[in-house]
């Protein structure tokens, strides 16, 4: 899902369980999927299949319809950008690509705001504040002076393992590239490292949202005007997650009025406390079932 949002698309895939809707309201490009077949007369989880429509998808599909106004025209905010290049996922070793997939996931584990992208967005990195190379080994010329670019620009690189040691073709290169980039503009982190430390110190340890909670909650954070949109998804298989410490920044200059909390099992938004120190608001989550949205607005 978020691959298709970052190529300004939506999936459309089976959705059948609380956990699924909540990630497709989460991810997706306001889109649910297929939450039901009607097939044979009978309305099915999924075709060709015995499995029955489940009750319990109902609240989470009543609340996408109902709630429209925190899902639709919204822009996903992300410090992070991690690259997905082509000849390197294709044509070399699988290690360089399972080491991309591996990074992405410790991005989710550890709730980093970050985007996936490909070669062909390499050219308006503008958005982000660091840019990922992890398992990015076959670089051709050009994707060496996008990232340039993007670091001349302001933005920094995070090198995971490996990078740039062969052209788009597969061949070797004589001397590192990326070599000629100031290093304080780069951080670099062998592939057993610490990489979420790495990432973090390319963002100068201010990522745009920090939450304090157990393993398995996941989050996207997402913006419109005057508003930005926590999105928690609750994986946990053992029950709902009782707290979540929030520590999230906003636009320079702008004064919270209110947060709030809305979720598919209340029929109200609950208000939630919150202190504001310069771009910085703290605030709790009370509890996540499976899905809830925290919104601060500002004036």
């Amino acid at each position: 899902m978020k691959i298709a949002r970052a190529m300004k698309n939506m999936s459309f895939s089976y959705t059948i369980t609380p956990v699924e809707i909540a990630e497709s309201m989460a991810f997706n490009l306001d889109c649910l999927g297929c939450v039901c077949w009607f097939e044979y007369g009978r309305i099915m989880a999924m075709p060709g299949t015995t499995i029955p429509f489940s009750d319990t998808v109902k609240p989470y599909i009543s609340f996408f319809h109902k709630r429209r106004d925190l899902i639709r025209d919204t822009d996903v905010v992300a410090d992070v950008a991690i690259l997905r290049n082509f000849p390197s996922q294709a044509f070399a070793n699988p290690e360089h690509a399972a080491l991309t997939y591996r990074v992405e996931q410790i991005m989710i584990e550890e709730r980093v705001p970050f985007q996936i992208i490909f070669d062909r967005q390499l050219a308006d990195l503008s958005r982000y504040r660091s840019l990922v190379l992890a398992g990015c080994v076959a670089l051709s010329d050009r994707h060496i002076e996008e990232i340039k670019n993007f670091v001349s620009a302001g933005g920094r690189l995070c090198v995971v393992g490996p990078a740039a040691e062969y052209d788009e073709w597969l061949r070797p290169r004589a001397a590192d590239p990326l070599a000629a980039i100031a290093p304080d503009r780069v951080v670099r982190v062998d592939a057993q490292g610490d990489i979420i430390s790495a990432v973090r110190r390319s963002c100068a340890d201010r990522l745009a949202i920090a939450i304090s909670a157990p393993v398995g909650l996941g989050i996207e954070l997402t913006e419109q005007t005057q508003r930005r949109l926590v999105h928690l998804v609750n994986y946990r298989p053992d029950g709902p997650i009782r707290e979540a410490d929030v520590e999230l920044r906003v636009p320079a200059g702008k004064r919270i009025k209110s947060v709030t909390m809305a979720t598919p099992q209340a029929p109200e938004d609950t208000d939630l406390a919150f202190a504001q120190q310069a771009d910085l608001v703290t605030f709790r989550i009370p509890g996540v079932e499976i899905y809830a949205i925290a919104v601060v607005s500002w004036e």
